[in-house]
Formats: C-alpha cells, structure tokens, sequence
C-alpha cells in the first residue's frame, strides 16, 4: 500500500514567517532552512539536558550533547540565524536596542522549535517569562531533594514557625513560690 500526500508545497500554504511591527516599521521573518531548524532543536535539546541535569552523569551526557552540535559553515552569526541576514541588518540599521532584540530573538527561537502558539505567547509575555503552572511546581519537588531539610526550615506541620513556651521549674532558692496570679489576686 502506498500513501500519496500530493504536492508538498501545496500542502503547506501560507507563507510560514512570522510578522512584526517595531517602531512604525513591518518586519517578516522567512522561515529558517531546515539546516537551521534541526540545529536550532538540538540546540534546544542540550540546553534542556543541561538545565534537568542533577548529576554529574547527567551533566555528562548534556555535555556530550552540546559537543555533538555541529558547526554550521555559513559563516553567519547566531542571530543571523534565526532573523535571516537581511531582517537583521535592517533592525540593527533601525536602530533596535539590546532587550528588545533579545525578546524577538527569544521568540523567533520558540517558533522554530515549537510552534505559532509558543511563539505568540513568548511574544505577548514581554520577555517575562511565564509562571510555573501548579503540576510543574509539585513536579520539580519531587524530582529534587527538598532544600527544606538541608536549610533547617520547618516541616509543613509547624504553619507558624513558633515554638510553644516550655513549662520551666522555678529554680532552687527563687521567690515565685509565694507570686500570686495578676489576674485573680490568689
């Protein structure tokens, strides 16, 4: 049995770029060659090896990772990269400053290795990076020892951090024996 896709370019329509405004100013990003794409994901996927790695094995093996991406002989920059040399040269005529470079290289990142969705939401997001969702949070505390042992923070039983006055002995020879209570005069 054979499976007939027809024409690929007639498949994929619609120009994939991504659009943008800066100052007045319409930019469009051409999507990266696939050279660019499949070195952008393995970029990807060391960094995320480097980032979950715990032990030194794992840092290790992230390692060998990042030793594994090839050089890419264009001659071209990081940056010219993911823009294209033409978008980049223009922003940079344009005058762009460094964090707002950064943001739209971030997000041109996240839309060639993920998809539209990420990317507009890394765009939308400022460059402020999104909060972990509740799952994530529980997630990473059972994946990693709790600090709260090791820093001497108390256990989730004790809310306030308090301790309870101990009941103390007057010592030999104190004059409390004879005290009478504020409060009832006896």
């Amino acid at each position: 049995m054979t499976l007939d896709l027809g024409p690929l370019d007639q498949a994929l329509t619609g120009g994939h770029q991504v659009r943008f405004e800066l100052a007045g100013r319409q930019y469009a990003v051409p999507a990266p060659s696939a050279v660019v794409g499949l070195w952008c994901q393995r970029v990807a996927a060391a960094a995320g090896g480097v980032h979950a790695a715990t032990t030194d094995e794992e840092l290790r093996a992230a390692s060998g990772m990042i030793d594994a991406i090839p050089d890419l002989e264009d001659g071209l920059t990081f940056e010219e990269r993911l823009l294209s040399p033409a978008v980049h040269a223009q922003l940079l005529a344009d005058g762009i400053d460094h964090p707002t470079l950064k943001h739209l290289l971030r997000t041109i990142f996240i839309w060639i290795i993920g998809d539209d969705e990420r990317a507009l939401a890394a765009w939308q997001s400022g460059g402020r990076p999104e909060a972990p969702s509740r799952a994530e949070r529980r997630a990473a505390t059972t994946r990693s020892p709790s600090t709260a042992v090791a820093s001497g923070t108390r256990s989730a039983a004790s809310t306030s951090g308090t301790r309870s006055r101990k009941a103390t002995q007057p010592a030999a020879g104190s004059s409390s024996a004879g005290r009478r209570s504020s409060r009832t005069g006896h």
